[in-house]
């Protein structure tokens, strides 16, 4: 690899290994990087620590529990840290988070699903 590409991807959290990339996003961002081009700088972090910590443990927990599916592992043991009492908290603050999120996101928008200001909704699952 060019010494003057960066080694590792910045175009999300996941800070991906530029030989080892996981998005197209990442990808992309290295082709135009390799050809000359301007690419984009990368993603500002929220100067929220809550929001910073959510959003790296989310990214974190998604491509672990898709490599422990990927083994046959049981992803409960992604939590083995937590006491069960523990887990039952962060469940109940995070489906807390997620109910209210979602009522704000309908008022905001209207009948989720649709189409609305220029970018879908993903499903309720995504």
């Amino acid at each position: 690899m060019d010494n003057n590409m960066p080694t590792n991807c910045n175009q999300c959290p996941k800070g991906c290994p530029a030989d080892a990339l996981s998005c197209g996003k990442g990808r992309a961002w290295f082709e135009r990087l390799q050809k000359g081009e301007t690419a984009p700088e990368a993603m500002p972090e929220s100067e929220n620590e809550l929001v910073r910590l959510l959003t790296k443990c989310g990214k974190i927990a998604e491509h672990k529990s898709e490599k422990m599916r990927e083994h046959g592992k049981d992803e409960s043991a992604m939590f083995q840290c937590l006491t069960e009492e523990e887990q039952a908290v962060l469940k109940e603050i995070l489906s807390k988070l997620q109910t209210t999120w979602k009522e704000d996101h309908r008022k905001h928008h209207g009948h989720h699903g649709e189409h609305v200001h220029g970018h879908e909704h993903k499903s309720d699952n995504e």
